[in-house]
């Protein structure tokens, strides 16, 4: 489990906007497709053993936010948030992913929620 919260970490910082690479514990840098790749396997990995993980569920949504896949990034965020609705980084994500879609209603619904938790944008 450290090693897929270190990786949600990592990429919840890689997924930002004007984010270019994110550098996890120990320096190791996510900055290409192969380290994403091997860190979504880990993480699905992690929901067949875990299905109720809120942590792995975020981590996906920013893995998928960080492909384009902004409607299955989504998704894992609904997933994560019906676990842990406090989560304001799952929130962050998306809100972006929306705003990716020109969702702007439940974009700005999301970022409310997101402001509330203490998301200074």
């Amino acid at each position: 489990m450290p090693e897929l919260l270190q990786a949600a970490q990592c990429l919840q910082a890689y997924a930002r906007p004007g984010a270019e690479k994110a550098v996890a514990k120990g320096g190791i840098m996510i900055d290409n497709l192969d380290s994403t790749d091997r860190i979504l396997d880990s993480v699905e990995r992690e929901l067949e053993r875990n299905p109720d993980s809120w942590e792995a569920q975020a981590a996906k949504a920013d893995i998928l936010f960080s492909l384009g896949m902004y409607g299955l990034a989504i998704r894992c965020c609904d997933r994560s948030l019906a676990l842990n609705p406090d989560n304001v980084l799952t929130w962050v994500t998306k809100v972006a992913a929306l705003k990716k879609l020109g969702r702007k209603d439940e974009e700005e619904a999301a970022l409310t929620k997101a402001m509330e938790l203490g998301y200074k944008g």
